[in-house]
């Protein structure tokens, strides 16, 4: 599993690319490693509604890493099942929690 491949520096951090399995039977993150689109599965049962999957994504990326409100954030895929995340941080340090949480 190359974890590498879902994540990309920027400036001030890094953008984590995730792909989201909205109304399913439990809230993971990380769920697991799709290969294929290169990114982290995150698992949420809320609806892709009124932006209250994008919200529960966030806090609880958010809380995995121990990231503020300002810490991170979407970058792009707002309306789409696969999203960019900002988090301000570095990359091996990212890339640790991920291998750890997996």
């Amino acid at each position: 599993m190359n974890l590498e491949k879902a994540i990309k520096e920027v400036e001030n951090g890094i953008i984590l690319k995730i792909k989201v399995k909205t109304n399913s039977s439990r809230q993971k993150f990380p769920a697991g490693y799709d290969e294929w689109r290169k990114c982290i599965v995150v698992e949420t049962p809320a609806q892709p509604v009124q932006g209250k999957a994008n919200k529960e994504i966030v806090e609880m990326v958010g809380k995995f890493f121990d990231l503020k409100g300002n810490e991170i954030s979407i970058a792009y895929g707002n309306k789409s099942s696969e999203k960019g995340l900002f988090l301000k941080g570095k990359k091996e340090e990212i890339i640790k929690k991920l291998e750890n949480g997996l």
